[in-house]
């Protein structure tokens, strides 16, 4: 299977266009931006700031966005005609999630800016965002594929916002079962220990 780097960006670009006609869902672009003014006027003394600023941003941002474009798709009945293009499902997936891999890059970048984090290393978070925005990209497609309209996506992203963001809180209220330590490893790694 090859992939055509042509009908990628076309992809790409088609998925752009459509993105930026739907004001409900580009509104998305804004949330982490102003979650990132709201927590830098908090201070230092919200020291679970970046933590809460980048998993809610990869659920809010990320995975919402990728279900989003992929129910589109399929409400509109166009997915099916998509893929009777000579587009491969490779082309079709990576064009979508090339989208989603840019927006979740520059708004995060651009909200840890704003909130003023700097982290130890600055490879091994890039790396960590990098592999945390493939991670919530593939939820969001898998959200998304089981989804059949834009409501249904957004509703089915809610088991994913509750599966990454709620263990720290979890633990306080549940105990110490496995299942949580795993999720707070995985957001360990995703935070890169901040």
């Amino acid at each position: 299977m090859s992939i055509s780097l042509k009908r990628v960006q076309a992809i790409f670009v088609k998925d752009y266009k459509e993105f930026s006609r739907n004001y409900a869902i580009s509104i998305i672009l804004i949330v982490p931006i102003l979650f990132a003014f709201l927590f830098r006027r908090a201070g230092p003394s919200l020291p679970g700031a970046i933590g809460f600023l980048l998993n809610t941003s990869f659920v809010i941002l990320t995975c919402l966005a990728q279900a989003c474009l992929i129910a589109e798709e399929k409400e509109r009945n166009t997915l099916r005609s998509l893929m009777m293009t000579p587009a491969t499902t490779m082309d079709v997936l990576i064009g979508k999630s090339t989208l989603v891999f840019v927006m979740s890059a520059v708004v995060l970048a651009i909200a840890t800016y704003i909130l003023g984090y700097e982290p130890a290393s600055i490879w091994a978070f890039v790396a960590a965002i990098i592999l945390s925005i493939i991670l919530y990209t593939a939820v969001g497609t898998i959200c998304g594929l089981f989804s059949k309209t834009l409501l249904e996506a957004s509703l089915y992203i809610i088991p994913a916002a509750m599966v990454f963001t709620a263990p720290p809180v979890a633990t306080l209220l549940f105990g110490d079962y496995p299942i949580l330590k795993v999720l707070i490893i995985h957001q360990a790694f995703n935070l890169c220990i901040c």
